[in-house]
């Protein structure tokens, strides 16, 4: 995946990121992009969901193109129900 360096950090420096590939969320990856997007520490699912290329950033709800302020409470009404159900298992 090709992406512009941003001019506010140098294109060299590793970011940490928290993994959201599967459920252990590690961490301590560390994600470069100079040429290309590159991790450190991370696994064979985490190399593969960072160097993944970024087809598309439009927001989608059931793999339906939708506007971001729909998406964005379609994903808050996801969490309200795992935080209240979570709640009920306490």
């Amino acid at each position: 995946m090709k992406i512009t360096a941003n001019p506010s950090r140098h294109a060299s420096q590793a970011i940490m990121a928290t993994c959201p590939a599967c459920g252990l969320l590690c961490d301590d990856i560390a994600v470069s992009a100079e040429l290309q997007v590159s991790t450190k520490n991370g696994c064979a699912k985490s190399i593969a969901f960072f160097e993944q290329p970024l087809i598309t950033t439009t927001p989608s709800l059931a793999g339906k193109p939708t506007d971001l302020k729909s998406a964005i409470k379609a994903a808050a009404g996801i969490l309200r129900l795992l935080y209240s159900s979570a709640a009920c298992h306490r």
